[in-house]
């Protein structure tokens, strides 16, 4: 008995698509929700519930804000937990940081003005999200999680970290403090990840497989 894992696909050519359109108004977008041009802006975007784990993210800003006064947490998502949230960012001292800006339609407009892609989840998929973060050229950041443990390489394109606060944080500061050099590796490492996992790729293994299996 055998069996063959056909992996989730991230659209590439929406992703660059969305990268001819926005990153040329970067400075202007970041401008319309209050942050600097200079700013580091890590971004989640998913539901707000349980299993997204949000509350590690703002925990984490807290501390991190501390070493570097200058970082923002872009959340895109609706969910049940939205008061929560802000009632904990409220409490570590983070609302001035913290943008919770609900469900977006056109959410690769705040891919584009992110830096890095967080992930701070208890339990997730294959998680198209993190790819596309990865297809922007973006480091991840991300819990142990099934589905990101398969393609998350420690140092290469991103980091993993646990689900204490201090090491959210510790990655997070190690990304953002890394040379210029080595951030530029990383991010063509990130869109090198993306390439192995696109629609079109997506695509050619499902016809394998029919072929193999027709044959």
């Amino acid at each position: 008995e055998c069996f063959t894992v056909v992996y989730n696909g991230a659209d590439l050519t929406a992703v660059e698509n969305a990268r001819r359109t926005y990153l040329p108004e970067r400075a202007a977008i970041r401008a319309s929700l209050g942050i600097p041009e200079d700013a580091v802006v890590m971004l989640s975007a998913a539901r707000l519930v349980k299993q997204k784990n949000h509350q590690l993210a703002i925990e984490a800003l807290g501390r991190l804000r501390v070493r570097i006064p200058n970082v923002y947490l872009l959340i895109s998502g609706g969910g049940p937990l939205m008061e929560e949230l802000r009632t904990l960012a409220r409490s570590q001292g983070v609302t001035d940081r913290i943008l919770l800006i609900g469900e977006q339609r056109d959410v690769f407009r705040y891919y584009a003005i992110a830096d890095i892609y967080l992930v701070t989840s208890t339990r997730e998929g294959f998680c198209i999200a993190a790819m596309e973060g990865l297809a922007f050229g973006m480091p991840l950041i991300s819990t142990r999680v099934a589905g990101i443990s398969e393609y998350l390489e420690e140092g290469k394109n991103g980091f993993f970290t646990s689900y204490e606060p201090e090491d959210v944080a510790a990655k997070l500061e190690r990304a953002i403090s890394l040379p210029a050099e080595a951030k530029e590796r990383m991010a063509r490492e990130a869109q090198a990840t993306a390439e192995r996992y696109s629609v079109t790729r997506y695509g050619e293994v499902i016809n394998e497989l029919f072929t193999r299996v027709l044959v």
